[in-house]
């Protein structure tokens, strides 16, 4: 990529900067896009996944810690 403002006699670093700040250019922190995050339910609000009850969450149901029939 060649600019207008480059010529033959610019020192070496100078190109190498040039050549850096163009490239970095893009990356800037001004053209990043936050993307919205989703809207969820609270976890108290759902029922547990595996024993379909309210009141608690998948992590903490009481049927965690017994052998289902697929764990024989």
């Amino acid at each position: 990529m060649i600019v207008s403002g480059t010529s033959e006699n610019s020192t070496e670093e100078e190109k190498i900067m040039l050549m850096m700040k163009e490239s970095t250019e893009a990356y800037d922190p001004k053209y990043y896009v936050k993307i919205p995050q989703r809207k969820r339910k609270s976890a108290w609000s759902s029922y547990c996944k595996r024993c379909k009850q309210e009141g608690h969450c998948i992590q903490s149901c009481p049927l965690l810690h017994y052998k289902r029939k697929k764990d024989y």
